[in-house]
């Protein structure tokens, strides 16, 4: 892909999607504030993870949103920089979802697909509500490296 379709930046109510690849330590590092305040404002219990597509309120009392958004966008590109300096897209393999598949296991077990770029080639799924009869696209990858 040519360009990451991700939205990154933060909603006038001053939320953010969680995207893969994200926690709650890179957005208190981002916004220059302790990880327990992000969990005190979202009510979220010690060691609970995000997850993605949750919605998280953020503090921007130490940082502005386009520092914000601006670090955030630095790190996927940095992520995603990485993993196709290891890797080559050959093509893209069209899957129907079976009764009983997860998506999840479909993207990092089945086609080893990361699940940022899986979300690339389907951009308008709702990973936490996939039905049965869903078509999928998953890239193909061969790796760089020899080996």
């Amino acid at each position: 892909l040519l360009s990451d379709p991700s939205d990154y930046t933060i909603a006038p109510d001053k939320t953010i999607e969680v995207h893969p690849l994200e926690t709650l330590g890179h957005y208190a590092d981002w916004l220059g504030i302790k990880t327990q305040r992000l969990r005190d404002i979202n009510g979220l219990a010690f060691r609970t993870p995000v997850e993605v597509g949750q919605r998280i309120k953020l503090d921007l009392s130490e940082v502005d949103a386009q520092s914000f958004e601006n670090l955030r966008a630095a790190y996927h590109k940095e992520q995603q920089d990485t993993f196709f300096r290891n890797y080559t897209i050959t093509g893209v393999t069209e899957h129907i979802v079976r009764s009983g598949e997860s998506v999840w296991i479909l993207a990092l077990r089945k086609y080893d697909v990361p699940v940022w770029l899986f979300r690339q080639y389907n951009p308008e799924l709702d990973l936490h509500n996939v039905q049965r009869g869903t078509r999928l696209s998953f890239p193909v990858l061969v790796s760089n490296t020899p080996g």
